[in-house]
């Protein structure tokens, strides 16, 4: 995270893009003036994760409920990009 800080304060207007899985659970919505989500609901989550990764229902269950629902990141984010359809859908 220091790189971006660095970067933040070496240029007034500049757009900075992180991808961090945990960035709310862990407290750092603070340093970001907005927030963008990706969102699907959790069914579809579930279904996507045991197609990706060729794991247990219960083992992709045990992974999504190590984090924040989606539902209740959804309340932290000036953004939301809703991915629950196809790739057409969401462009």
């Amino acid at each position: 995270m220091c790189q971006v800080e660095n970067y933040s304060r070496e240029k007034e207007n500049i757009v900075i893009q992180v991808v961090i899985s945990l960035l709310i659970e862990t407290q750092m919505q603070a340093m970001f003036d907005n927030l963008l989500m990706v969102y699907i609901p959790e069914t579809i989550q579930l279904q996507r994760l045991l197609k990706r990764d060729n794991i247990t229902e219960e083992l992709a269950m045990n992974l999504i409920r190590c984090q924040l629902s989606v539902e209740e990141k959804r309340g932290y984010c000036d953004l939301v990009i809703d991915n629950s359809g196809s790739l057409e859908e969401t462009l």
